[in-house]
């Protein structure tokens, strides 16, 4: 799982592609200022289509009971889930 930030958008993405196991990655930004260019940005592994361009923040959450992870984007001011992916951690490794 990777994090990354600081483009003004936020996705949640899933790239398998010649790899052991699936590569995930979030990325949320930013916390203080949205963007007013909504130019869309095609990448086949982004899940849940386009990016989200208002304020907002990520959230990692870790289930060890269930075996579960969400990743999760989360808007500002109301903390409602824009983005994300919920995965099970057995499949985070070949």
């Amino acid at each position: 799982i990777f994090l990354s930030g600081d483009r003004h958008r936020a996705g949640a993405y899933r790239r398998v592609a010649g790899l052991p196991y699936p590569f995930y990655e979030l990325t949320s930004s930013s916390l203080n200022a949205g963007v007013a260019s909504r130019q869309p940005e095609i990448d086949p592994n982004r899940l849940g289509g386009r990016l989200y361009a208002g304020e907002n923040f990520g959230l990692v959450e870790i289930d060890w009971e269930r075996g579960v992870v969400r990743l999760d984007i989360l808007s500002l001011p109301q903390g409602a889930r824009v983005r994300g992916v919920t995965l099970e951690i057995a499949e985070l490794r070949p």
